[in-house]
Protein backbone atom coordinates (compact mmCIF):
# COMPACT_ATOMS: atom_id res chain seq x y z
CA UNK A 1 0.00 0.00 0.00
CA UNK A 2 1.56 3.29 -1.12
CA UNK A 3 2.03 6.12 1.30
CA UNK A 4 0.11 9.35 0.80
CA UNK A 5 3.24 11.32 -0.06
CA UNK A 6 4.13 8.92 -2.88
CA UNK A 7 0.59 9.03 -4.25
CA UNK A 8 0.64 12.83 -4.18
CA UNK A 9 3.99 13.06 -5.94
CA UNK A 10 2.74 10.67 -8.64
CA UNK A 11 -0.29 12.87 -9.33
CA UNK A 12 1.84 16.04 -9.36
CA UNK A 13 0.27 17.30 -6.13
CA UNK A 14 2.21 20.28 -4.73
CA UNK A 15 1.37 19.12 -1.20
CA UNK A 16 3.93 16.29 -1.54
CA UNK A 17 7.45 16.42 -0.12
CA UNK A 18 8.77 17.59 -3.48
CA UNK A 19 7.08 20.96 -2.84
CA UNK A 20 5.14 22.03 0.29
CA UNK A 21 5.55 18.74 2.20
CA UNK A 22 2.13 18.43 3.88
CA UNK A 23 1.23 14.88 2.84
CA UNK A 24 4.04 13.22 4.77
CA UNK A 25 2.52 14.59 7.99
CA UNK A 26 -1.04 13.77 7.02
CA UNK A 27 -0.26 10.11 6.35
CA UNK A 28 0.25 9.37 10.05
CA UNK A 29 -3.06 11.05 10.92
CA UNK A 30 -5.23 9.50 8.24
CA UNK A 31 -3.88 5.99 7.58
CA UNK A 32 -6.48 4.34 9.81
CA UNK A 33 -9.31 6.02 7.86
CA UNK A 34 -8.25 4.82 4.39
CA UNK A 35 -11.05 2.25 3.94
CA UNK A 36 -13.77 4.07 5.87
CA UNK A 37 -16.81 5.79 4.36
CA UNK A 38 -17.00 9.52 5.06
CA UNK A 39 -17.08 12.93 3.34
CA UNK A 40 -13.85 14.78 2.57
CA UNK A 41 -14.24 18.44 1.54
CA UNK A 42 -11.39 20.33 -0.12
CA UNK A 43 -11.71 24.08 -0.73
CA UNK A 44 -9.74 25.12 -3.80
CA UNK A 45 -9.64 22.76 -6.79
CA UNK A 46 -6.89 24.28 -8.98
CA UNK A 47 -5.71 21.51 -11.36
CA UNK A 48 -7.51 18.65 -9.54
CA UNK A 49 -4.21 16.91 -8.64
CA UNK A 50 -5.10 17.11 -4.96
CA UNK A 51 -8.60 15.71 -5.50
CA UNK A 52 -7.12 12.81 -7.46
CA UNK A 53 -4.64 12.18 -4.64
CA UNK A 54 -7.36 12.02 -2.02
CA UNK A 55 -9.55 9.85 -4.28
CA UNK A 56 -6.71 7.34 -4.61
CA UNK A 57 -5.81 7.40 -0.90
CA UNK A 58 -9.29 7.26 0.66
CA UNK A 59 -10.76 4.27 -1.11
CA UNK A 60 -14.38 4.61 0.03
CA UNK A 61 -14.73 8.30 0.90
CA UNK A 62 -16.75 10.86 -1.05
CA UNK A 63 -14.27 13.51 -2.24
CA UNK A 64 -15.92 16.94 -2.57
CA UNK A 65 -14.03 19.79 -4.19
CA UNK A 66 -15.18 23.40 -3.76
CA UNK A 67 -14.26 26.22 -6.09
CA UNK A 68 -15.69 29.59 -7.08
CA UNK A 69 -15.68 28.50 -10.71
CA UNK A 70 -16.16 25.18 -12.47
CA UNK A 71 -12.97 23.29 -13.27
CA UNK A 72 -12.79 21.51 -16.65
CA UNK A 73 -12.10 17.81 -16.29
CA UNK A 74 -12.58 17.77 -12.53
CA UNK A 75 -15.69 15.55 -12.73
CA UNK A 76 -13.93 12.79 -14.62
CA UNK A 77 -13.46 10.25 -11.83
CA UNK A 78 -16.19 8.45 -9.91
CA UNK A 79 -16.29 9.47 -6.28
CA UNK A 80 -15.21 13.07 -6.97
CA UNK A 81 -17.81 15.80 -6.72
CA UNK A 82 -17.14 19.47 -7.45
CA UNK A 83 -19.44 22.10 -5.96
CA UNK A 84 -19.25 25.60 -7.42
CA UNK A 85 -19.84 28.48 -5.01
CA UNK A 86 -18.27 31.28 -3.01
CA UNK A 87 -16.72 30.71 0.39
CA UNK A 88 -17.84 34.27 1.21
CA UNK A 89 -21.43 33.01 1.07
CA UNK A 90 -22.49 31.52 4.44
CA UNK A 91 -25.63 30.04 2.88
CA UNK A 92 -23.52 28.10 0.39
CA UNK A 93 -21.20 26.84 3.16
CA UNK A 94 -24.06 25.79 5.46
CA UNK A 95 -25.77 23.95 2.61
CA UNK A 96 -22.47 22.29 1.67
CA UNK A 97 -21.98 20.98 5.21
CA UNK A 98 -25.62 19.86 5.39
CA UNK A 99 -25.37 17.82 2.19
CA UNK A 100 -21.89 16.42 2.87
CA UNK A 101 -21.38 16.24 6.67
CA UNK A 102 -17.56 16.28 6.71
CA UNK A 103 -15.02 14.29 8.65
CA UNK A 104 -12.09 16.09 7.04
CA UNK A 105 -11.98 19.61 5.58
CA UNK A 106 -8.93 20.93 3.74
CA UNK A 107 -8.67 24.66 3.03
CA UNK A 108 -6.26 25.21 0.16
CA UNK A 109 -8.24 28.02 -1.47
CA UNK A 110 -7.53 31.72 -1.81
CA UNK A 111 -5.29 31.87 1.32
CA UNK A 112 -6.69 35.35 2.00
CA UNK A 113 -6.91 36.10 5.69
CA UNK A 114 -10.60 36.95 5.82
CA UNK A 115 -11.49 33.87 3.74
CA UNK A 116 -9.46 31.51 5.93
CA UNK A 117 -10.95 32.74 9.21
CA UNK A 118 -14.52 33.15 7.97
CA UNK A 119 -14.59 29.65 6.45
CA UNK A 120 -13.00 28.05 9.52
CA UNK A 121 -15.48 29.59 11.95
CA UNK A 122 -18.38 28.65 9.65
CA UNK A 123 -17.42 25.04 8.88
CA UNK A 124 -15.48 23.78 11.92
CA UNK A 125 -18.70 23.33 13.97
CA UNK A 126 -20.03 21.10 11.16
CA UNK A 127 -17.12 18.64 11.42
CA UNK A 128 -17.87 15.18 12.74
CA UNK A 129 -16.56 14.64 16.28
CA UNK A 130 -12.96 13.50 15.94
CA UNK A 131 -12.70 15.15 12.52
CA UNK A 132 -9.84 17.21 11.10
CA UNK A 133 -9.67 20.74 9.67
CA UNK A 134 -6.55 21.39 7.54
CA UNK A 135 -5.43 24.91 6.69
CA UNK A 136 -2.70 25.05 4.08
CA UNK A 137 -0.59 27.87 2.73
CA UNK A 138 -0.88 29.82 5.98
CA UNK A 139 0.70 33.24 5.81
CA UNK A 140 0.52 36.57 7.57
CA UNK A 141 -2.34 39.02 7.02
CA UNK A 142 -3.17 39.30 3.33
CA UNK A 143 -5.32 42.31 2.41
CA UNK A 144 -8.01 41.78 -0.22
CA UNK A 145 -8.85 44.18 -3.01
CA UNK A 146 -12.31 45.69 -2.84
CA UNK A 147 -13.62 43.88 -5.92
CA UNK A 148 -12.94 40.41 -4.50
CA UNK A 149 -13.84 41.10 -0.86
CA UNK A 150 -17.37 40.27 0.23
CA UNK A 151 -16.94 38.83 3.71
CA UNK A 152 -15.14 41.93 5.00
CA UNK A 153 -11.54 42.82 5.68
CA UNK A 154 -9.86 40.57 8.24
CA UNK A 155 -8.53 42.44 11.24
CA UNK A 156 -6.74 39.42 12.70
CA UNK A 157 -3.57 37.84 11.39
CA UNK A 158 -4.37 34.13 10.81
CA UNK A 159 -0.97 33.11 12.19
CA UNK A 160 -1.75 34.93 15.44
CA UNK A 161 -5.30 33.55 15.42
CA UNK A 162 -4.29 29.89 15.26
CA UNK A 163 -1.43 30.30 17.70
CA UNK A 164 -3.96 31.84 20.09
CA UNK A 165 -6.16 28.75 19.66
CA UNK A 166 -3.10 26.59 20.40
CA UNK A 167 -2.43 28.59 23.55
CA UNK A 168 -6.01 28.11 24.67
CA UNK A 169 -5.74 24.34 24.13
CA UNK A 170 -2.45 24.20 26.06
CA UNK A 171 -3.58 26.31 29.01
CA UNK A 172 -7.30 25.59 29.03
CA UNK A 173 -7.77 29.30 29.65
CA UNK A 174 -9.51 32.02 27.69
CA UNK A 175 -10.15 35.67 28.50
CA UNK A 176 -13.69 35.68 30.01
CA UNK A 177 -14.58 38.49 27.62
CA UNK A 178 -13.90 36.12 24.69
CA UNK A 179 -15.38 32.96 26.24
CA UNK A 180 -18.58 33.06 24.22
CA UNK A 181 -19.65 32.68 20.60
CA UNK A 182 -17.20 30.77 18.41
CA UNK A 183 -14.21 31.22 20.76
CA UNK A 184 -16.14 29.67 23.63
CA UNK A 185 -17.27 26.83 21.34
CA UNK A 186 -13.71 26.26 20.09
CA UNK A 187 -12.29 26.14 23.62
CA UNK A 188 -14.62 23.25 24.41
CA UNK A 189 -14.35 21.36 21.12
CA UNK A 190 -10.76 21.63 19.87
CA UNK A 191 -8.86 18.51 20.91
CA UNK A 192 -5.45 19.42 19.50
CA UNK A 193 -3.70 21.85 17.17
CA UNK A 194 -0.81 20.56 15.06
CA UNK A 195 1.53 22.96 13.29
CA UNK A 196 3.69 22.17 10.26
CA UNK A 197 5.46 24.46 7.82
CA UNK A 198 2.79 26.88 6.51
CA UNK A 199 0.13 24.44 7.62
CA UNK A 200 -2.12 23.94 10.62
CA UNK A 201 -4.28 20.92 11.54
CA UNK A 202 -7.10 21.35 14.06
CA UNK A 203 -8.66 18.17 15.39
CA UNK A 204 -12.13 18.21 16.87
CA UNK A 205 -12.80 16.29 20.06
CA UNK A 206 -14.04 12.76 19.45
CA UNK A 207 -17.54 11.72 20.42
CA UNK A 208 -17.92 10.93 24.07
CA UNK A 209 -17.90 7.21 24.77
CA UNK A 210 -19.50 6.91 28.15
CA UNK A 211 -19.42 3.52 29.80
CA UNK A 212 -21.29 2.77 32.98
CA UNK A 213 -18.14 1.29 34.53
CA UNK A 214 -16.21 4.52 33.90
CA UNK A 215 -18.98 6.70 35.32
CA UNK A 216 -19.34 4.45 38.37
CA UNK A 217 -15.59 4.70 38.93
CA UNK A 218 -15.47 8.50 38.78
CA UNK A 219 -18.39 8.79 41.22
CA UNK A 220 -16.74 6.32 43.60
CA UNK A 221 -13.48 8.27 43.49
CA UNK A 222 -15.26 11.60 44.08
CA UNK A 223 -17.03 10.11 47.09
CA UNK A 224 -13.72 8.82 48.45
CA UNK A 225 -12.05 12.22 48.09
CA UNK A 226 -15.14 13.88 49.52
CA UNK A 227 -14.51 17.44 48.33
CA UNK A 228 -16.73 19.83 46.37
CA UNK A 229 -14.02 20.11 43.72
CA UNK A 230 -13.93 16.34 43.26
CA UNK A 231 -17.70 16.17 42.80
CA UNK A 232 -17.65 19.13 40.38
CA UNK A 233 -15.00 17.39 38.28
CA UNK A 234 -17.05 14.20 38.41
CA UNK A 235 -20.07 16.14 37.10
CA UNK A 236 -18.01 17.55 34.25
CA UNK A 237 -16.72 14.06 33.40
CA UNK A 238 -20.19 12.52 33.49
CA UNK A 239 -21.63 15.24 31.27
CA UNK A 240 -18.74 15.06 28.78
CA UNK A 241 -18.78 11.28 28.54
CA UNK A 242 -22.36 10.45 27.76
CA UNK A 243 -23.82 10.35 31.27
CA UNK A 244 -27.42 11.41 31.78
CA UNK A 245 -28.44 14.92 32.80
CA UNK A 246 -29.88 13.50 36.03
CA UNK A 247 -26.59 11.82 36.89
CA UNK A 248 -24.73 15.09 36.28
CA UNK A 249 -27.25 16.94 38.48
CA UNK A 250 -26.76 14.41 41.28
CA UNK A 251 -22.98 14.98 41.22
CA UNK A 252 -23.46 18.76 41.25
CA UNK A 253 -25.84 18.51 44.20
CA UNK A 254 -23.19 16.50 46.06
CA UNK A 255 -20.67 19.29 45.39
CA UNK A 256 -23.10 22.01 46.48
CA UNK A 257 -23.91 20.15 49.71
CA UNK A 258 -20.22 20.34 50.64
CA UNK A 259 -19.38 23.88 49.46
CA UNK A 260 -21.97 25.92 47.51
CA UNK A 261 -20.72 28.46 44.98
CA UNK A 262 -22.22 30.60 42.22
CA UNK A 263 -20.31 28.60 39.61
CA UNK A 264 -21.87 25.33 40.80
CA UNK A 265 -25.35 26.85 40.87
CA UNK A 266 -24.89 28.20 37.31
CA UNK A 267 -23.89 24.77 36.09
CA UNK A 268 -26.83 23.20 37.94
CA UNK A 269 -29.17 25.75 36.37
CA UNK A 270 -27.87 24.88 32.90
CA UNK A 271 -28.48 21.18 33.53
CA UNK A 272 -32.08 21.76 34.65
CA UNK A 273 -32.61 23.91 31.54
CA UNK A 274 -31.22 21.08 29.41
CA UNK A 275 -33.78 18.76 31.02
CA UNK A 276 -36.57 21.21 30.12
CA UNK A 277 -37.23 22.30 33.71
CA UNK A 278 -37.03 26.03 33.04
CA UNK A 279 -38.81 27.19 36.21
CA UNK A 280 -36.29 25.28 38.31
CA UNK A 281 -33.43 26.58 36.12
CA UNK A 282 -34.53 30.20 36.74
CA UNK A 283 -34.87 29.63 40.48
CA UNK A 284 -31.36 28.16 40.71
CA UNK A 285 -29.94 30.92 38.46
CA UNK A 286 -31.27 33.50 40.93
CA UNK A 287 -29.43 31.74 43.76
CA UNK A 288 -26.24 31.79 41.69
CA UNK A 289 -26.58 35.54 41.10
CA UNK A 290 -26.73 36.46 44.77
CA UNK A 291 -24.51 33.94 46.52
CA UNK A 292 -21.04 35.27 45.61
CA UNK A 293 -19.50 38.68 46.31
CA UNK A 294 -16.64 38.22 43.82
CA UNK A 295 -17.20 40.84 41.09
CA UNK A 296 -16.43 38.61 38.12
CA UNK A 297 -18.52 35.72 39.42
CA UNK A 298 -21.38 38.10 40.27
CA UNK A 299 -21.37 39.61 36.77
CA UNK A 300 -21.30 36.22 35.07
CA UNK A 301 -24.07 34.89 37.31
CA UNK A 302 -26.28 37.93 36.74
CA UNK A 303 -25.83 37.55 32.98
CA UNK A 304 -26.80 33.89 33.29
CA UNK A 305 -29.84 34.78 35.42
CA UNK A 306 -30.87 37.44 32.88
CA UNK A 307 -30.59 34.94 30.03
CA UNK A 308 -32.73 32.40 31.91
CA UNK A 309 -35.39 35.06 32.52
CA UNK A 310 -35.38 36.05 28.85
CA UNK A 311 -35.65 32.38 27.84
CA UNK A 312 -38.82 32.07 29.94
CA UNK A 313 -40.38 35.22 28.49
CA UNK A 314 -39.69 37.48 31.48
CA UNK A 315 -38.25 40.25 29.30
CA UNK A 316 -38.71 43.22 31.69
CA UNK A 317 -37.11 41.40 34.59
CA UNK A 318 -34.31 40.09 32.37
CA UNK A 319 -33.42 43.62 31.24
CA UNK A 320 -33.40 44.75 34.88
CA UNK A 321 -30.97 41.97 35.77
CA UNK A 322 -28.70 42.79 32.79
CA UNK A 323 -28.67 46.41 33.98
CA UNK A 324 -27.66 45.28 37.48
CA UNK A 325 -24.89 43.18 35.92
CA UNK A 326 -23.33 46.34 34.47
CA UNK A 327 -22.57 47.75 37.92
CA UNK A 328 -18.84 47.91 38.50
CA UNK A 329 -17.93 46.32 35.13
CA UNK A 330 -14.96 48.09 33.52
CA UNK A 331 -13.87 45.57 30.88
CA UNK A 332 -14.97 47.17 27.57
CA UNK A 333 -15.83 43.90 25.81
CA UNK A 334 -17.96 42.62 28.71
CA UNK A 335 -19.70 46.00 29.01
CA UNK A 336 -20.41 46.00 25.28
CA UNK A 337 -21.84 42.47 25.46
CA UNK A 338 -24.19 43.34 28.32
CA UNK A 339 -25.25 46.64 26.75
CA UNK A 340 -25.97 44.81 23.49
CA UNK A 341 -28.20 42.37 25.38
CA UNK A 342 -30.05 45.25 27.01
CA UNK A 343 -30.51 47.06 23.71
CA UNK A 344 -31.70 43.90 21.95
CA UNK A 345 -34.33 43.01 24.52
CA UNK A 346 -35.54 46.49 25.41
CA UNK A 347 -37.03 46.59 21.93
CA UNK A 348 -39.16 43.57 22.82
CA UNK A 349 -40.54 45.08 26.05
Amino acid sequence: MEELDIIGATFGNDKSSSRHDYLRHYDGLFARHRRERFNFIEIGVFNSASLATWRSYFENAAIVGVDIQDQPGSHAEDGIIVEVGSRDDPGFLYDLARRYPPRIISDDGSHRSQHVLFTFETLFPALEPGGYYLIEGLRSLQPATRDVRRAGQAQVDPIDYFFDLSRTVMTGQLDPALDWGFRGYARNWIDEVLVHRQCCVIRKKPAAVGGSVQLDAVEKLAATIGSADAWERAALFINANGGSVERTIAALNSAIAIKPSSRLFRYLSEMHAAAGRMDEAVKIARRAAYIDVDENERTESLEHYGNMLIATGQINKGVEVFTAALEGVTHPVIRHRILSNIAEHQGRV
